[in-house]
Formats: structure tokens, sequence, C-alpha cells
């Protein structure tokens, strides 16, 4: 398991991760996690007192409500078809390449779908299908690792909707790093992109390292070392 394909498939594994602002205020985030993991507490905390009063825009209020059904139907197909790898080390050869080829079918798949409503819609912001609709969309968009000119064209959209606020900031960065490491194979930004080798995970080059968590906390983003110890627990590695 040390092909080109597995490194592949654990960078857009990893990279999946990156969400986990929307994610850390979810039940789904139970005590284990933030047991295991102080750094995440602490910064939780200090997001729920930034964003406390702020609330989701209710369905009646998106422009594209039906959209944003899609979006999040789309998106769960995706994240279906990555659970088996969320093992970690323990998934077997077989059972890798039968989700590996499960979830690249899926993928193209969905390129179709998300292709198809950018080109229709632009980019799906925030008011038009809310913002766990416009999360979903970015989902899709950073998981066609195999579409590097749609990723970046996707980002030169993002970039000016992140400045305004009608996308999320860390999708941006999330993509931007994804098309600086994948595509134009220079070091990150935000210290998003990951890879296994050898039994443990390690960051792909990153710019400025110094000054990483400063970038980070500008897009919104947990710590660095909160991220490591996220990844590691939900992926089951060191």
């Amino acid at each position: 398991m040390k092909s080109f394909g597995v490194r592949l498939i654990w960078t857009v594994l990893l990279t999946l991760c990156g969400i986990l602002s929307h994610v850390a205020f979810a039940d789904e985030l139970d005590d284990p996690m933030l047991k295991a993991c102080p750094a995440l507490r602490e910064w939780q905390d200090q997001q729920k007192q930034k964003h406390g009063k702020e609330k989701l825009a209710p369905a009646s209020s998106m422009v594209l409500p039906k959209l944003r059904e899609q979006l999040l139907t789309w998106s769960k197909l995706d994240q279906k078809a990555r659970e088996p790898m969320m093992k970690g080390l323990a998934i077997g050869q077989a059972e890798f390449k039968i989700a590996l080829a499960r979830m690249r079918s899926v993928d193209a798949l969905n390129y179709r779908r998300i292709r198809g409503v950018i080109d229709e819609y632009g980019f799906p912001t925030i008011t038009m299908v809310g913002g766990d609709g416009s999360a979903a969309a970015f989902l899709l968009v950073q998981h066609q690792a195999e579409h590097p000119e749609f990723q970046q064209f996707v980002l030169d959209i993002m970039g000016p909707l992140a400045k305004r606020g009608e996308v999320g900031r860390e999708g941006y960065a999330l993509l931007l790093d994804r098309v600086l490491v994948m595509g134009q194979h220079k070091p990150q930004r935000y210290g998003t992109q990951f890879t296994q080798a050898g039994g443990t995970m390690q960051m792909e080059p990153v710019e400025d390292a110094e000054h990483l968590d400063e970038r980070r906390a500008d897009m919104d983003m947990m710590p660095i070392a909160a991220y490591r110890c996220v990844l590691a627990q939900m992926y089951h590695t060191p």
C-alpha cells in the first residue's frame, strides 16, 4: 500500500476533514474527541463566544432551497463512499481497492452534477443555498482531484465571494491548498493537506510555517495542533 494511488486517496481523505470548523459544533463531535484533543475544546469555546449570536438562515429565506437539498444529498453520497477508508490503516488491500473504485465512481457522477450547477448558477453562495448547502458544494469540488483545471476555475470564483462573506472562508482556504499542492506542486498556505506515510500522517510542505496558525485564524480555522489531533482520532493514525 505504497503506490501513488494510495498516497492520492489519503490526501483526498484527510482534506475532507477540513470542514471541521463547521462540524465542531455538531453533535457528532462527541466527548471522546474533545477529551483526546484539548486544543479542540479550547478553540470550540472561543468560536462559540465569537459566533454565539449567529444563526443559520431559515430555509424559507434561501433563494434556491431545492438546490440546497440536492447538494446535501450529493454530499452525503460523497461521504458514504469514503466511509470504508475511515478505518485508517486497518483497511485491507482488497477492501481498499473496492472502496477506491466506488469512490471514484461517485466522484465522477458528482463532478457532472456540480459542474452543471456552477455553469448554471455560479458557485452556490450562503444566500442561495444556506451555509450547509454552500459547504456541500465546496466538498464536491474539493474531491475532484481528477479535474485540477476545474478546481482552479472554482477557486478563482470563490476568492471574491470569500472576501465578501458569501462563501465559507475555510472552504476557500482548503481549495487553495489543494490547488497549490496537487495542481501547481507548490507549498500550501494553510496546512490542510496531509498524506499517510510509514504509518503516520505528514503535512505537505507549507509556506512560512512560523505564522501558520495566524493565517488559519484569519480564515476561521482551528489551530494546526487541534487539526492534527482530530485527523489522528478520525483516521486512527498517529
